[in-house]
């Protein structure tokens, strides 16, 4: 509207600019009529024109110097008016493009080619205002009802939550994405399934497994495989799983944990898996070692005793009375204490078992080896050969 205004002023015949214009383009075409008029060769001067000419010159010339000034004037506004006008354009087209782009959703997207089956990702943006089935569908290779998408711990390969059309079709993938509580190091799966095949529920309150089987006679723990555990299974529920995943019977099968101290059998505890495993990051992954051999399972542990003492005798004491039992004297054995299925060394000769909370029921492990001594660690040594890359 500033534009055509200024443009206006010259247009306009009835603008003040106009008429302002109009009177000093008169005025310079009477002095030139006189000018000319003077300079013929039939005009009868009635006076010496001489300075009259001169003057009338030199008033054509600043009257053209002032015409001139005041257009390029006039010009100048309406550059400046068209700069600002553009720079308020580029701003509004600028702030369009940063409010598009915060509606879009960047995904690292997973999935296996449906046709050659290969682990395939690459960077998607949607936007996330757009409906998960339409993110999802790829007819006509594959029908939408044969599709999900699964958040997915690419790092460490482990499926997370499963997002099912009929539970979260209505959603959006902004929706989604919120849900999935999308981090660095998770990403979106697609998922898929042949038509006679069903979709394995994943739960969010699940537990990143990473599960070894170990070969006694050979002495050789093979590779660690990804499986994802559910918080409320107990171990008869993890051994059935396992033993699906690598083929082999539960009936016999012991499991131990990675700890920072070392390893603990959980094969007979009680409880949950949220219990036993004392999960508190989701992140956090837990190594778990399998065996399945049967004539381990059954020579394993199977020397118990009950012990009488009482609870005001030191642990020297206990020993003195455990060393006649065990057949080694009391420097050549360890006690440990079981609580909440770990076992903590008990060090302290000249304390009561009363003082370390060891009364009546608790169960004590022994291990043959003798104590460490003032100064001196427990260490673990790592045998690296020069053709096998794994410890």
């Amino acid at each position: 509207m500033k534009i055509e205004y200024l443009r206006s002023l010259t247009s306009n015949t009835d603008s003040a600019a106009s008429r302002v214009i109009r009177g000093m383009t008169f005025e310079i075409d009477d002095c030139k009529f006189h000018l000319e008029a003077m300079t013929r060769s039939d005009y009868q001067p009635l006076v010496d024109n001489k300075k009259l000419i001169e003057k009338l010159q030199e008033r054509i010339t600043l009257m053209n110097i002032e015409l001139m000034t005041e257009r390029e004037h006039n010009e100048k506004i309406i550059k400046d008016m068209k700069d600002h006008l553009k720079k308020i354009e580029e701003k509004r087209q600028r702030k369009k493009k940063q409010k598009t782009e915060e509606e879009m959703c960047t995904i690292y997207l997973c999935c296996n080619h449906p046709v050659t089956g290969e682990l395939i990702n690459s960077f998607l943006e949607v936007h996330k205002d757009e409906l998960l089935p339409s993110l999802m569908n790829l007819a006509p290779h594959v029908p939408i009802e044969r599709c999900r998408l699964v958040k997915y711990d690419y790092r460490n390969k482990v499926m997370e939550q499963s997002f099912d059309l009929d539970e979260y079709q209505h959603q959006t993938i902004g929706q989604i994405m919120s849900v999935a509580d999308y981090r660095y190091s998770f990403a979106l799966f697609l998922e898929t399934r042949k038509e006679n095949e069903t979709f394995k529920k994943y739960n969010e309150q699940g537990i990143n497994l990473k599960v070894s089987m170990v070969d006694l006679s050979a002495g050789e723990v093979g590779l660690a495989k990804p499986m994802r555990g559910e918080e409320g299974w107990t171990v008869e529920e993890l051994k059935q799983h396992i033993g699906e995943v690598f083929n082999i019977n539960p009936s016999c099968m012991r499991i131990v944990k990675e700890k920072y101290t070392g390893i603990s059998d959980v094969s007979d505890v009680g409880g949950t898996l949220k219990e036993i495993l004392n999960k508190r990051d989701k992140s956090y992954t837990q190594l778990l070692y399998v065996l399945s051999d049967l004539k381990d399972y059954q020579k394993e542990f199977k020397d118990k005793m009950q012990v009488q003492v009482s609870s005001s005798i030191t642990l020297a004491q206990l020993k003195e009375e455990l060393a006649p039992l065990i057949g080694v004297p009391p420097t050549g054995f360890r006690v440990y204490r079981i609580s909440d299925n770990e076992e903590y060394e008990i060090e302290e000769l000249e304390k009561t078992l009363k003082y370390m909370y060891i009364e009546s029921g608790p169960k004590l492990r022994v291990k043959l080896g003798r104590a460490l001594r003032r100064g001196e660690y427990r260490v673990k040594l790592y045998l690296l050969q020069v053709n096998n890359t794994e410890v």
